[in-house]
């Protein structure tokens, strides 16, 4: 049987647990088990011609096995009939060569992949190159190029090949080089025609308030109209954080919503440098000890815990060991005072590179903010955090809460309402999250096979509600189903798979108690606690405030908030937090109304998965 051999533009690399193979539309995922000599050795097969007799010989698996692999990777494109093609000469390096020298501190002047040319001046300093290399290598689109970069860039081995460009757009670039500044570096698009260029000693100054290819913020998408054009939605695409977090799902979308372009901009640009600084951990104080050797640790336990069954089970988070060394980050209390915090539940993602063992605490986007100043963002973050433990309570406890009177809220929310229901068909249901803080509203768009939800947690219910509307009306508009839902609740990992799996006609028929009261209440007249958020938390615990606040979130403060106690959304099948007190207790709210029952938790679920995005 012939040889096939890949494509010269695909790229291919070693991957944790099988290989990878890029090109301009598609990728296909080998799995793979074995030494790293064995996935090396068929990276290198197919780049130089690989038959089923020679890949079922390296691999140990059955011929026939082996040919529908190779079947598998021509029919997506990545393998051609016949043995290598002669390359061309170029004068730029691989990416993975340029990686691997700049790592080692050496000079790097011109790198390539299939779709860009990156360009750096001459006598660049070390530190510079590597800086450039990686913020080059955590902007690469699509995200599974980005892998197959971060891994090798992470263990240096000789793990890729392909992504070669076609040698007449090097030269075009290169030609065009020349009327550029010299003592800049520059970033070609290959394929567009394109070019980003920097001077060099802005480098470590990018940051969130423009993007660049090499910088924290990558892209900002032109405002879009919505809601027949009362709102405008802009999007923004931020780099990946941390290059040691592979294959941990993450959107690299960032959106803003508002009544005019440039607040929706600036709100982009915002929780783009939120999900930047949430996993940006080369800047953090991280310390390494165990919990007997600092004083003042916040306790790990009363932040996430699962129950006894999930803990027999669980593998992709841990039971937390108080003796067990960890890494720790400092966080203030409300009265000023230092309180340590184990790194797991601040940065997201955090690959510990000290430890083979999945985290402790399961940690999200939730309880993170952005804003201009340090106040504001606190004060964000503070209400996601209430909002979130709202949803999950109500889910949870399985509540039926009434909803908002409609016609009690301000015209232009009357309005967006009204505006859904024309545009989708949609019914927009308010519902009172509200329990023993400040006000919660769930905004709930739903129809025959669909669902969209949104929240908000305010002092002023009213503005609660508007938020809502926003949110879920946001979700609505720049989501777009374009994958069939998990066909086992098992398959629930995403936020997005949330969502999907809340969209089949039988599962939204059961989710109908979140969103069907037939009792209505006068907006004005929900009632959150009457002390301030920060007092008012206190009985579910003292919260904590980690300032994430780094170079490339500027010109935002990032803050992440942690109130001991509080329930905090999860995603993923059994992922939630069954073993915190919290979700098993009634409630009395502000009004004076006690809902929920007392639950035993010890060994409860697993659970239909919430359908919050």
């Amino acid at each position: 049987m012939s040889a096939r051999s890949l494509d010269p533009r695909w790229l291919a690399g070693v991957m944790t647990l099988g290989i990878l193979c890029v090109g301009p539309e598609d990728e296909v995922r080998v799995d793979l088990e074995g030494r790293f000599e064995v996935r090396k050795g068929l990276v290198e097969l197919l780049a130089a011609g690989a038959t089923p007799q020679a890949v079922a010989a390296l691999t140990g698996v059955a011929e026939e096995e082996a040919a529908g692999l190779l079947d598998e990777l021509e029919s997506a494109g990545a393998l051609r009939r016949g043995t290598a093609l002669s390359l061309p000469e170029l004068s730029s390096l691989p990416l993975a060569e340029a990686i691997r020298r700049s790592a080692r501190g050496e000079a790097v002047r011109l790198a390539h992949t299939s779709e860009e040319l990156l360009v750096l001046p001459e006598g660049i300093a070390a530190a510079a190159a590597r800086q450039a290399v990686r913020g080059f290598v955590a902007g690469i689109d699509p995200p599974g190029r980005r892998a197959v970069y971060s891994y090798l860039a992470i263990w240096r081995e000789h793990s890729t090949v392909g992504d070669v460009p076609d040698a007449a757009q090097v030269a075009e670039a290169l030609e065009r080089l020349a009327g550029l500044d010299g003592h800049s570096l520059h970033v070609f698009d290959l394929l567009r025609g394109g070019v980003s260029s920097l001077p060099a000693a802005a480098l470590f100054e990018l940051d969130c308030s423009a993007p660049h290819r090499l910088g924290p913020l990558l892209e900002l998408r032109a405002p879009e109209p919505m809601a027949g054009g009362q709102l405008q939605l802009v999007s923004a695409r931020y780099a990946s954080p941390n290059l040691r977090a592979i294959g941990t799902p993450y959107e690299d979308w960032a959106r803003g919503m508002a009544r005019d372009a440039e607040r929706a901009t600036v709100m982009a640009r915002a929780e783009s440098a939120e999900r930047f600084a949430s996993g940006e951990v080369s800047r953090a104080p991280l310390v390494r000890a165990r919990e007997r050797d600092l004083p003042n640790v916040l306790p790990t336990a009363e932040l996430y815990t699962l129950n006894e069954r999930q803990l027999e089970t669980a593998t992709w988070c841990r039971r937390y060991d108080p003796e067990a060394v960890h890494h720790w980050l400092p966080g203030v209390a409300a009265d000023g005072a230092r309180q340590w915090v184990i790194a797991d539940a601040v940065h997201y993602p955090f690959p510990d590179p000290n430890v083979e063992a999945p985290p402790v605490v399961a940690a999200s986007s939730n309880g993170v903010a952005a804003y201009s100043s340090y106040a504001g963002a606190r004060e964000r973050a503070l209400r996601e955090l209430v909002e979130r433990d709202a949803i999950m309570w109500t889910w949870l406890q399985g509540i039926t809460r009434e909803l908002l009177e409609v016609t009690t809220l301000p015209e232009d929310v009357q309005a967006h309402i009204a505006q859904v229901a024309r545009d989708d068909g949609l019914t927009t249901a308010l519902v009172n999250l509200t329990l023993d803080t400040d006000p919660v509203i769930l905004c709930a768009m739903h129809g025959e096979a669909d669902l969209r939800l949104g929240a908000s947690c305010d002092p002023d219910p009213v503005q609660a509600a508007r938020k809502a509307v926003l949110e879920a009306d946001g979700i609505r508009y720049s989501t777009h189903i374009e994958e069939d839902p998990p066909t086992e609740l098992t398959q629930v990992e995403r936020p997005k798979d949330h969502l999907l799996l809340h969209l089949q006609p039988e599962q939204l028929e059961a989710d109908r108690f979140l969103f069907g009261s037939d009792e209505r209440v006068d907006a004005r007249e929900v009632l959150g606690a009457d002390a301030p958020l920060e007092e008012s938390v206190r009985a579910i615990g003292e919260p904590v405030f980690v300032d994430l606040t780094c170079v490339p979130a500027r010109p935002f403060h990032v803050v992440r908030a942690l109130v001991p106690g509080l329930l905090p959304i999860s995603f993923g099948y059994d992922r939630e937090p069954l073993g915190m007190p919290r979700l098993a207790e009634s409630k009395r709210l502000p009004d004076g109304r006690v809902l929920g029952r007392e639950l035993d938790i010890v060994r409860s679920g697993p659970y239909v998965p919430h359908p919050f995005p």
